[in-house]
């Protein structure tokens, strides 16, 4: 029986619709982190710079920073289902005004294995903001610092917004 990828429009009917009319902030409360570099000096130390604060409430802005993780920067988020994204806002903080490239890699399974999709940002500007067109259906992402200017390489990030809607597999109904 073949399955097919569909929107949820959240109607009733199941009515599906392009990405680009049904994309909504998905609520960083339902992301856990499964992986990532530890925060400056580390998480269980410091409070101030912890890996969860890059997924805090919206505009808490609180920063996650490394301690010289340079191009080692990496988080990797999952969403508990298959999501079908259309973008990612990515903020700098203070301490990672020297993050000038990062990409994003999108896979089904926590280990990244088998990539569904990659996509990548350059030049961000110090303390910058990138917001990063995604058109990928996937349950787990990876942020990865790629690039850095001269400095200490304390990269990290004070938020970032999952734009997207649910997937769900649909079966068709059998024939008569």
């Amino acid at each position: 029986m073949k399955r097919h990828l569909m929107l949820l429009a959240g109607l009733a009917g199941g009515l599906s619709v392009p990405a680009a009319l049904s994309a909504q902030l998905i609520n960083n409360a339902g992301v856990t982190i499964i992986n990532g570099l530890p925060g400056f000096p580390g998480d269980n130390s410091s409070a101030s710079y912890q890996l969860s604060n890059s997924i805090d409430a919206l505009g808490a802005a609180t920063p996650y920073c490394t301690e010289s993780g340079n191009t080692n920067t990496f988080i990797v988020f999952d969403f508990g289902a298959l999501m079908n994204f259309s973008s990612i806002g990515y903020t700098g903080t203070q301490c990672s005004g020297d993050v000038t490239g990062f990409h994003y890699v999108f896979s089904n399974q926590s280990n990244l294995s088998s990539p569904v999709g990659t996509v990548g940002y350059s030049q961000i500007g110090s303390i910058g903001t990138a917001s990063v067109a995604t058109p990928f259906t996937a349950r787990y992402v990876e942020w990865q610092v790629t690039s850095y200017s001269t400095g200490s390489g304390n990269n990290g990030a004070s938020d970032f917004q999952f734009y997207g809607t649910p997937a769900v597999a649909v079966t068709p109904e059998p024939a008569t």
